[in-house]
């Protein structure tokens, strides 16, 4: 898992799973939704929904891609920090 980011970055804290609560940004796996859009990882939302547990809509099988792809950039930028700091 990665670290968590300081309060700067808000925008990649903001997004927590309904279930775990842990950052579905410092998570592997796909990212999940209800039709209202609260967020599952990957981890807790194969079948073990079948109402949101936030607004009790019917589940469906809504991938967020925008976000995993988001997280993809981050998780590369991340590692690029990292790699910078190491050779300093």
């Amino acid at each position: 898992m990665l670290p968590m980011q300081s309060s700067e970055d808000s925008e990649d804290d903001s997004f927590h799973c309904q279930i775990c609560f842990d950052d579905v940004i410092g998570k592997p796996g796909s990212i999940y939704q209800c039709p209202a859009g609260h967020i599952y990882c990957s981890n807790c939302f194969p079948g073990a929904l079948s109402h949101c547990s936030t607004c009790q809509q019917l589940m469906g099988d809504i991938r967020v891609r925008g976000m995993e792809k988001h997280r993809d950039r981050v998780v590369r930028e991340r590692g690029r920090e990292r790699e910078r700091e190491e050779k300093r």
